[in-house]
């Protein structure tokens, strides 16, 4: 039994295009397509659908919480202001899309790091 395409069951799923899926993830029509085409798709871009599927709406709090930051600490992390991430927080704004993707990169670095410190206990 052939196993089936990741993105085109997501798309079909949730009733939308490849095209629509790109534009909610914020991603191009073509990387969108290639990783249907190729039935390949990146741990990252894996993530996003899934955050988008399962409708995250608390972004910030959910890494905070992973990382024990502060919202202070997080802005520091990312290059943004405090008030900008406290926006993202209480709804005030969106979290755009390249947040959600350097929140991704900094879970991988924490993992990283935790990997490296057992590695080097061995």
């Amino acid at each position: 039994m052939a196993e089936v395409n990741y993105i085109k069951e997501v798309c079909a799923r949730l009733g939308i295009t490849q095209r629509q899926l790109a534009k909610e993830l914020g991603y191009s029509e073509e990387v969108i397509s290639r990783a249907a085409n190729m039935d390949k798709i990146s741990p990252l871009l894996k993530k996003n659908i899934e955050s988008y599927i399962n409708n995250d709406k608390e972004p910030v709090r959910d890494i905070c919480k992973k990382l024990n930051l502060s919202q202070e600490e997080l802005a520091k992390r990312i290059g943004v202001t405090k008030d900008t991430v406290s926006g993202w927080k209480r709804g005030i704004r969106d979290t755009p899309k390249w947040a959600i993707n350097m929140f991704e990169l900094l879970l991988i670095e924490k993992e990283y790091k935790a990997l490296k410190e057992t590695l080097k206990k061995l």
